[in-house]
This record gives C-alpha cells, structure tokens and sequence, in this order.
C-alpha cells in the first residue's frame, strides 16, 4: 500500500520547505477537519459493506449448490470481522476527536493503530473479492457450462478466467487508489501538523 510512502513524501517536502507557524486555532482546525473527512469516508465504508455484502451473502446461501452453505458461512463471517472492523476503526477515529493539548499525545500511536487498521482492511477487502469470484466461478460451471456445446468450452474458460483475473486486478488497483485518496493524505496531513507543532515546542 501507498500509505506510508505518501506520509514519508508529505513530510520530507515539510522538511524541504517548513510551514510558517501555526496558530493555535489553525493547528486545532488541521488537526480536526482530517479526522472528520477519515469519520466520514469511515462510514461511506461501513453503509456500503451492509448494503453490498448483505445480499451476496443471503444470495450465495439461497443457491441451489452443494457448497453453498458453506460459501456463504465464509462469505458471512468475512462480513462480520468487516464490520468488527469499522467498529474498531470508528472508534479509534473518535478517540482522535479530542482537544489540541491531548492530540499531541494521543494522534501518533491512533495514527499507528489506523494504519494497521487499514492494512488489514485492504487484505480483508481481496480476500472478500477473492472468495466472490470464486463463487462466481463455481456458479457458472455448474450452471452455464453444462448447457454450452463442447466445442465453445475452451472460449468459454478462457474468457471467463480472463474476465476474474482483469476484474481482481481492477479491484486491486481501485482499493489502493481509495486508501490513499480516503485515508492516506488525510493521515500524512494530520503528522504534517503534528511536525509543525514540534518544531514550535
């Protein structure tokens, strides 16, 4: 993931070029508005994950598949550690609401936790996607391919691994992308201030 190298770039361009000294109430509003963009997008997250993995879930389990149960017994506690998850990460994102003299304090180890938080995420998100596409897979074979004509089989396959293959990598490609726009700036601007505010102590 691109976090920990977008913080490293924030900070060394801080070192290159330092900010002017930031008033208390301007440092309080620096440290306040990424936390609440991080609550908000926190939530986006959370909604989304009901509204998307709710009924994949119940789906996969209404399937007239012998593994069915079992996929969606998977498919339903990925769910669970997901909400565990934005659980855990709202939590940690309300402890970072608190005022100016205790953030200096508690915004590094939550800013520590959160990374972590979100690595797990992004594992947890793959290995959501990972266990779709295999269901997917498996539900075409047992329900597409025994009626195609033999000789469009391989076509079939080579498109359908094609298509998983092209749709992880976009899923991929996006997550990293949503991280870093939805938690890694705000995260490389909150140790941005806290920089600054150590170099006025």
């Amino acid at each position: 993931m691109d976090l920990d190298r977008l913080s490293r770039n924030w900070q060394q361009q801080h070192v290159a070029a330092p900010n002017a000294a930031l008033p208390t109430a301007a440092a309080g509003s620096a440290l306040s508005f990424p936390v609440a963009q991080m609550q908000r997008n926190a939530w986006v997250e959370l909604i989304g994950a009901v509204l998307f993995g709710v009924p994949i879930v119940l789906w996969v389990f209404s399937l007239d598949w012998r593994y069915a149960a079992w996929a969606g017994g998977l498919l339903a506690g990925l769910q669970a550690i997901t909400l565990l998850y934005h659980y855990r990460q709202l939590a940690l994102l309300r402890g970072m609401r608190q005022p100016l003299g205790s953030l200096r304090q508690i915004l590094p180890p939550h800013i520590a936790q959160l990374r972590q938080l979100l690595r797990l995420n992004y594992q947890l998100s793959l290995w959501l996607t990972a266990m779709i596409a295999v269901v997917v897979l498996a539900g075409m074979v047992h329900y597409v391919l025994p009626v195609l004509p033999a000789e469009t089989h391989v076509q079939f396959w080579t498109w359908l691994v094609s298509t998983i293959v092209v749709g992880l990598t976009l899923v991929h490609l996006c997550l990293r992308w949503h991280f870093k726009h939805s938690y890694g700036k705000h995260l490389a601007r909150l140790e941005s201030t806290l920089h600054d505010l150590g170099n006025e102590a």
